[in-house]
Parts: C-alpha cells; structure tokens; sequence
C-alpha cells in the first residue's frame, strides 16, 4: 500500500513524500526508525479506488433514501384499485437558467401553479432546499389545499420553460405519490405532509453538515467521498475551492 507523509526539515520547510507500507502505523515507525517525524500520513489511492468508508456511506445513504421513499409510497396491502406510481422518488435537482428558477422561486410558484396546494409540494420538490413557511397559511389551509388539488393532474402548458416543466414533472409525480400514499392507507395527507418536512429536515442538516465538513477542505478524494453520498440522496454536491480549480 503506497502513503503519502509530510514533514518539516530543521530549517522549518514542509515537504511531501511516499511510502509503501503494509499499514499508516507501519509508515510512522519507519520513518521515525529514520530520523524523521511526520506530521500527516495518508493512504494514496488509484482515481478509481472506492474506500469501505466510502461503499458504506454510498450503501447507507441509499438505505436512507429506500426507507424514506418505502415510507412514502409503500402500501399496506396489496391494491388492484390503485397502483403504485411510476416511480418511488420523483423529486430531484433542477439544473437550468439561473435566472429562470430565481423568478420561479422569487413569488413562490406562483407564476407555475395556479394551485395553492400544488406550491406546497414544490416546496418540497428538491431535495435539501431549504423551506420557509412562505405561503402564509394556516395549518387546517394547507392540509385543505392539499386535500383540493391531490386528485388533479398538473397541466403542462405550450409556454412553460424547461425549468417549469421539470418542476411541474416533479410535482405530478408527488401528487401520484400522495394520492397512493391516502388510498392505500399507508397514511393521511396530514401524515404526508410531516413526512415531506421531516425528510427535507433532514436532507438540509446532511447536506449543511458536508459543506462545512468540505469548506477548507484540499484532500479531492474525501470531497468525492462525501459528494458520492450526497448524489445518493438526489442532493447538490459541494464543488471544489476555486484555488484548487485553477490548478
């Protein structure tokens, strides 16, 4: 196994070197057998490498996004009256015109849905965006809303942006969901709606939790790592420092 060591010579310069080893510790006791103190030892992979740190964060957050979509959309017993929507995780990362989506966001979907109830789930409809209660309605009105416009598809219309169109994609696919979710009695649209906040809870503090984990962060194979995770779970990835792009 080949490792990467630094260290510092008397006169206070740091250097770089590698060592092949059978293990971190066995790199540390060499090298100490040889005069020289290291300050940070690591493990040089092949750009095709996948650690077992790394396999078990892609397995488990995969396992997370299975349980969350299981809770959603599984039934509790088999329906011939209602099937299973067409897919178990409809919701995913938008990459469009900037400027498009901040006018879609800036009135609060107003200019994609006409329909309170259907603003409401695109609140939800990308993965780890952040939710305010920006729509200014009272609990039993959002739970109304819902309920109002669960049974009625949304309308792509010949003028929409791309960016819209892929939203309104999302949001039918959400309305399958609930629609499933109520009439197979898995739960109740109050129920779905806790679920929807709980799960974008939750994606916002994984997500905010890498980014500051990746802020300063120079090692390129821990940042894919991490972002491998994040992609699992249909969420932005952290890019690179710009320092480390230009080089």
């Amino acid at each position: 196994m080949t490792y990467g060591y630094s260290y510092k010579t008397s006169d206070g310069v740091r250097h770089e070197s590698t060592f092949v080893a059978k293990s971190n510790e066995a790199v540390f006791a060499a090298l100490r057998a040889q005069g020289i103190k290291p300050m940070k030892v690591w493990e040089i992979h092949s750009p095709y490498y996948i650690s077992k740190r790394t396999r078990l964060i892609i397995i488990l957050a995969l396992a997370l996004a299975a349980s969350i979509a299981y809770i959603l959309v599984a039934p509790s017993a088999p329906s011939t009256k209602h099937q299973a929507p067409s897919t178990t995780s409809p919701r995913h990362q938008i990459y469009g015109d900037p400027a498009i989506w901040e006018n879609i966001e800036r009135d609060n979907f107003a200019s994609v849905f006409k329909s309170s109830g259907d603003r409401i789930l695109a609140l939800y409809a990308i993965p780890g965006r952040a939710v305010t209660d920006s729509l200014s309605l009272s609990r039993a009105a959002l739970l109304k809303a819902l309920e109002d416009c669960k049974d009625k598809d949304v309308v792509i219309e010949k003028t929409d942006s791309a960016e819209a169109v892929e939203l309104k994609r999302i949001v039918q696919g959400m309305k399958e969901e609930l629609r499933w979710y109520v009439a197979d009695g898995v739960g109740s649209v109050e129920s779905y709606l806790n679920r929807l906040r709980e799960r974008q809870d939750e994606e916002i503090r994984i997500y905010e939790r890498t980014k500051n984990e990746l802020e300063n962060c120079t090692d390129n194979a821990l940042r894919e790592e991490r972002n491998a995770a994040l992609r699992a779970m249909g969420l932005r990835t952290i890019p690179r420092l710009k320092k480390d792009r230009n080089k």
